[in-house]
């Protein structure tokens, strides 16, 4: 190498050591381009809304219950009917009443006790989990700790350890995307309970 600089001018030779010591900008912007062009921007890897939605459904699904909408924090999950299947449904998404491992304190869950069942009669159960369980899952069942139990007809709204939550507020919140697909219960034509509104239905005229 050092043969060939000795045929250089000086001018030449400074051309070279300005280049490697900084003094000249090399323009790189080209080679950028034509390696974005060729490699394309790297994206992280996630689920488009298909996969997303199967894999919610999947942990969720149960016989005897329905998914009916899988939101964009939370899942709505309906259990309609007094059959063997909607008992059992009614009892795993409780997690059969093993509240000390992650799973719910609802009497409805108690295995082979009919509680489920007798709430039944009166109308449907919904039931709504988290999409995201952020690692905080149940024992026995794997579903998410935080869940909620639903049952207009007998103003039953609690959370997994058995608690009434503000209707208005998650309502008005977190499960406002469910207001819809639940409007003939929040908002029904005429009033239930022997057709008398009695206080505990005043929350309707919030949502």
């Amino acid at each position: 190498m050092k043969h060939l600089l000795n045929n250089l001018s000086e001018e030449e030779k400074n051309s070279i050591r300005e280049q490697h010591t900084g003094g000249m900008l090399v323009n790189n912007s080209r080679f950028n381009t034509l390696l974005e062009n060729k490699l394309g921007n790297v994206k992280p890897l996630v689920e488009n809304d298909n996969e997303y939605e199967s894999r919610i459904i999947n942990k969720l699904k149960h016989p005897g219950s329905e998914i009916m909408m899988v939101g964009h924090d939370y899942t709505l999950i309906k259990v309609e009917g007094t059959g063997e299947e909607q008992r059992k449904a009614v009892e795993w998404f409780g997690g059969y009443y093993k509240w000390t491992d992650g799973e719910s304190h609802w009497e409805e869950s108690i295995p082979n006790k009919r509680f489920g069942l007798r709430l039944l009669v009166n109308g449907p159960i919904f039931f709504i989990f988290p999409n995201d369980d952020n690692g905080d899952v149940g024992l026995v069942t794997g579903l998410p700790s935080e869940r909620y139990l639903i049952q207009f007809e007998d103003r039953r709204f609690v959370d997994r350890l058995d608690k009434k939550f503000d209707v208005v507020r998650r309502f008005n919140g977190d499960f406002a995307e469910f207001k819809d697909i639940l409007k003939e219960y929040l908002y029904p034509s005429e009033p239930t309970l022997d057709n008398e509104l009695d206080e505990d239905t005043s929350w309707m005229d919030e949502l």
